[in-house]
């Protein structure tokens, strides 16, 4: 529902006017951390060295919710930051 209206120009309804919430079930935080070896104290920061080194960024993400936060970190007009799914990061041993 939160997700949709992100992804999707054009829904058949509108997540804000269709429905009404009745109970929260669940809520987990997003963490975003780096390698202490990165010269960035702070997500503004983070975001002025990826415009000044793309190719030297990247980022994983366990599921597309996770996905779609980090991308949001990137500029529209480049696409040069790479994600390396979860599941690629484990299959090459960098991750448990």
């Amino acid at each position: 529902m939160t997700m949709n209206p992100a992804i999707y120009s054009k829904l058949p309804y509108s997540p804000l006017k269709d429905f009404i919430p009745i109970s929260m079930i669940g809520d987990f935080p997003l963490i975003l951390v780096v390698s202490a070896s990165l010269p960035v104290k702070s997500v503004k920061e983070l975001i002025e060295y990826a415009r000044a080194n793309p190719a030297a960024v990247n980022y994983s993400a366990s599921a597309a919710p996770f996905q779609l936060a980090a991308g949001a970190l990137q500029p529209e007009d480049r696409n040069e930051v790479r994600v390396h799914p979860l599941q690629e990061q484990r299959r090459l041993g960098r991750t448990r």
